[in-house]
């Protein structure tokens, strides 16, 4: 929401701040005051409303929050007419209303409001010590059919950089009723226009969306366009944690299409709420009906966390905690390339800040507060510093704050976490809370010296000559990548950001000469080749795989110059990009890969994508301030199963595959199929081969087929560096392939076919070439349990044999054998395979297991199946031998 003007709607508000009033105004006319009551503390200030209304909106009720300090900006604004209602939590009683049945009950009503006569104040907001503390409830009896008594409470407090909710919902009747509530945030990006929203596990988004339950993001926080500012909050607790609640949806989309309906939001995906020129977002938090007793002794409560919330904080009934500090330190380009400067002096700022803060719930004092902060390897506390910092006593709601200089020494980068761990009295109450800190990387590099590996060097150099940049002879390395139109490696002639290549050299690190780290100023671009693509990050922090941006030249597509997440880019509509990353595991030889979109690109390593298109570029985000934000999963849709093979030679695990069928998956190339990157050393090698494909045809690591009841066949191709290799394949884990299924590999050299749940491995050689075929075949079994049908045994030549004869429903292996009058095995006819709803036919001579012809008399023919799953099925058939 954007907040910009000057005036008076908030000169009633209990701010110890003489310009707050200015700071949070509106210019609009006002024809009834607001008066609020709030909290605050270092960092923000927090109201609600008690009565009054702001440009003609009821006030009562409606949530307020803003930065402290006299230039501070505002967080979440007051009401400023019927679309701009502000902040607010709506109570849905029984379904709400029935707009095409006013009579059938059902109502949404707005916590605080008694502007209509449906609900009043029990106890209007109160300054309670550092809380604020009211109950409202609707009034019966106000409308036709009557409003049932729900009463809510709330206790506002707030810790350290955000402000707790907590709504107790209690039902007043006689009779249950269901309750569902909504939070309703008209937040701000303070003294900016409202900028995208990045997500805990879900990216960063621009445009309408919504989470149901499952799919609920772990964290929110809308930035502003220098990543400075931010508004957002915790959506789900984290282990240990009492807050928030989670919900069970929430939207995030332009202020009006969240705050001015009363409950239910309607999401236009395709509708961009940052870039449409308002700069005007809102979050929803939803928690859906529950079923309230009548006066219920244990009513629920509902929990939402919002503010700033830059910090790490852990939530818990006695205290809460929390660590702060920079996200990530930076690169001083004016330093790096001084070969006078120590390292720690080429990041910025350092020393650094890190803040932590303990909350007391209890209701009595605490004593002896102590934080210990304990700090990885790469940092040290500045001199004069302690580890162990402590406060004598701490109020009941009190904040006690306490603050460590500390000095990135710049032995490490990356990720790293460092943690603060607090005790108090009485009773050695404690807790402790982690945080994370990027540290960009240093001009050096280490390597495994040995083979080749894949690498990238997110630096510009003075001289991009690779021996140069190295301090190497060229004899003491290699440098390779991959050239899309010949189709081979060349030997790298420059050194660039954004690369990835293949490096082979004795040493174990390279210490770059002239290396200076890509400004964080901006998106950096990586053009693209229709086809494979070596790449890498092109800054000194990880970047996140989904926040990456691609770009379409192509004048004729209807997304022109339109930068898309890689998650769009690469789904079945545009399919401009794979939604593949690759990377390549050195000390195992052989390619990893994963379609999941938090997957994080981390500085000085090579990644493989494939562009589709030939006019695509990608637009790297850079990660200041907020590439440690985001720890959670996205990805694409899981297969319906999917069985890994796996290839082992020289004892040890040289390759694997996955094989599979999915919901949203084709028989065809689909978005779920993983080609195989360009081989750089020829090794061991498993792949699926699909031939057929035309121009998707080409070897693959991973095929996902449609989910329909037919059968799957894939082509598997064991490679070996030299002929007649012995290559083991194994399927360690079939717990995810149905009953429904049955697979079978069989080895086209020699026709042999067995069921995979009855093997564990296969060993073939790859003889003269250096290449083996194999076939893995999916059969879906036919429906109900496992049967022998269509028995029947029937006297042949001149009652010389007969004939026996009968289908199996499913896969299996049969056994027929001959039984005597008395049940003795006289002779067991065959054990084979049998394919499902396939006629087996054998034929018995008439003679027993020895030879010898049996006299004349009744004999039993005994037919027993079973099926890889463990099913048995045995059906006996009468038979008379006559003479």
């Amino acid at each position: 929401m954007r907040w910009y003007s000057v005036g008076s709607a908030w000169r009633n508000l209990a701010f110890s701040l003489p310009l707050i009033g200015a700071l949070l105004g509106l210019t609009a006319t006002v024809q009834a005051q607001g008066v609020y009551r709030t909290l605050s503390n270092a960092r923000i200030i927090a109201g609600v409303g008690v009565s009054g209304q702001d440009n003609s909106v009821n006030a009562a009720g409606r949530f307020v929050m803003a930065e402290s300090g006299q230039q501070g900006g505002v967080l979440m604004g007051i009401p400023a007419g019927a679309t701009k209602p502000g902040s607010y939590l709506t109570v849905r009683i029984d379904g709400g209303p029935d707009p095409n049945n006013t009579d059938a009950g059902g109502w949404d009503l707005i916590f605080g409001d008694d502007a209509n006569s449906q609900g009043q104040w029990l106890q209007q907001p109160t300054v309670q010590g550092n809380r604020i503390v009211a109950r409202w409830t609707t009034l019966p009896g106000s409308s036709t059919p009557a409003v049932p008594p729900i009463e809510v409470g709330l206790v506002l407090r707030l810790v350290n950089d955000v402000a707790v909710y907590e709504f107790t919902v209690i039902n007043r009747d006689t009779q249950t009723h269901r309750v569902a509530l909504r939070f309703a945030s008209d937040y701000n990006v303070p003294n900016s226009p409202d900028g995208p929203v990045v997500l805990g596990g879900a990216g960063q988004i621009t445009q309408e969306r919504s989470f149901a339950s499952g799919s609920i993001p772990a964290t929110w926080h809308a930035f502003d366009s220098t990543n400075t500012k931010m508004v957002g909050g915790p959506l789900v607790p984290v282990a240990g944690s009492t807050a928030p609640t989670t919900p069970d949806r929430v939207v995030f989309a332009r202020q009006t299409a969240v705050t001015v309906p009363l409950f239910d939001v309607v999401v236009d995906p395709t509708f961009d709420f940052v870039n449409s020129g308002t700069g005007d977002g809102a979050a929803a938090i939803f928690f859906t009906d529950r079923v309230l007793p009548a006066n219920d002794l244990f009513p629920p409560t509902y929990t939402v966390v919002i503010g700033p919330a830059h910090s790490t904080i852990d939530f818990g009934a006695r205290l809460s905690a929390g660590v702060d500090g920079p996200f990530s330190l930076q690169f001083d380009s004016t330093k790096t390339n001084d070969p006078n400067t120590a390292a720690d002096e080429r990041l910025s700022p350092n020393p650094l800040t890190i803040t932590a803060f303990l909350v007391n719930h209890n209701t009595i004092n605490l004593s002896n507060v102590q934080a210990l902060l304990s700090l990885p390897q790469g940092f040290q506390l500045a001199e004069g510093e302690t580890a162990r910092k402590t406060a004598p006593t701490l109020a009941p709601d009190a904040q006690a704050t306490f603050s460590w200089s500390v000095v990135a020494t710049g032995a490490a980068s990356g990720r790293l976490s460092y943690a603060v761990s607090f005790a108090a009295d009485p009773g050695g109450q404690g807790v402790s809370v982690v945080r994370s800190i990027d540290i960009p990387s240093l001009p050096s590099v280490g390597l495994t010296g040995g083979p080749f590996e894949m690498v990238s060097f997110p630096f510009s150099f003075d001289n991009p000559t690779p021996s140069t940049a190295f301090g190497l002879s060229p004899f003491e390395f290699d440098l390779l990548r991959w050239n899309s139109q010949s189709r081979l490696y060349e030997a790298v002639q420059f050194l660039r950001p954004g690369e990835g290549y293949w490096i082979a050299t004795s040493k174990t690190g390279l210490n770059l000469t002239g290396a200076n780290p890509v400004p964080l100023s901006g998106d950096f671009e990586i053009p693209l080749r229709n086809s494979w693509n070596q790449i890498g990050n092109p800054f000194g922090l990880r970047v996140r795989w989904g926040d990456i941006m691609v770009i379409n030249t192509d004048v004729t597509d209807p997304d022109y110059l339109k930068p898309l997440p890689v998650e769009v880019a690469s789904d079945a509509q545009h399919q401009w990009i794979l939604p593949t990353i690759y990377r390549y595991d050195t000390a195992a030889r052989r390619y990893e890969w994963d379609q999941d979109f938090s997957t994080e690109l981390v500085p000085f390593t090579g990644y493989w994508v494939r562009a589709l298109k030939p006019t695509i570029s990608l637009l790297i985000p850079a990660p200041a301030n907020r590439s440690a934000r985001i720890t959670t999963r996205s990805s694409r849709p899981s297969p319906l199963w999917r069985v890994q093979v796996v290839a082992t030679a020289e004892g040890k695990q040289v390759a694997r595959s996955h094989i599979g069928v999915g919901q949203t998956a084709a028989d065809g190339f689909d978005l779920l199929d993983v080609e195989q990157p360009p081989a750089m050393l020829a090794g061991y090698g498993l792949a699926i081969e699909r031939s057929s494909w035309g121009g998707r045809a080409g070897l693959y690591m991973q095929d996902i087929q449609a989910a329909t009841p037919t059968q799957k066949q894939w082509t598997f191709v064991v490679s070996s560096p030299g002929p007649d290799a012995e290559v083991t394949l194994s399927w360690p884990d079939l717990r995810n392939l149905p009953r429904g299924y049955e697979l079978y590999i069989t080895d086209p050299a020699t026709g042999q076919r067995r069921a995979m749940r009855q093997l564990s491995s296969l060993r073939v050689n790859t003889g003269q070439t250096g290449t083996r075929q194999v076939v893995v075949t999916a059969v879906p079994r036919s429906g109900g349990a496992f049967r022998i049908v269509n028995a029947a045994v029937r006297t042949r030549q001149a009652g010389q044999s007969a004939t026996v004869q009968f289908t199996a429903t499913q896969d299996a292996s049969v056994q027929v054998q001959v039984l005597s009058a008395d049940g003795r095995t006289l002779r067991t006819l065959s054990s084979r395979d049998a394919a499902a709803g396939g006629t087996v036919q054998m034929t018995w001579d008439y003679r027993d297991s020895r030879g010898a012809a049996v006299p004349a008399g009744l004999y039993t023919i005994l037919i027993t199946g079973r099926t890889a799953d463990g099913q048995s099925a045995s059906v006996p058939v009468a038979h008379v031998v006559t003479r």
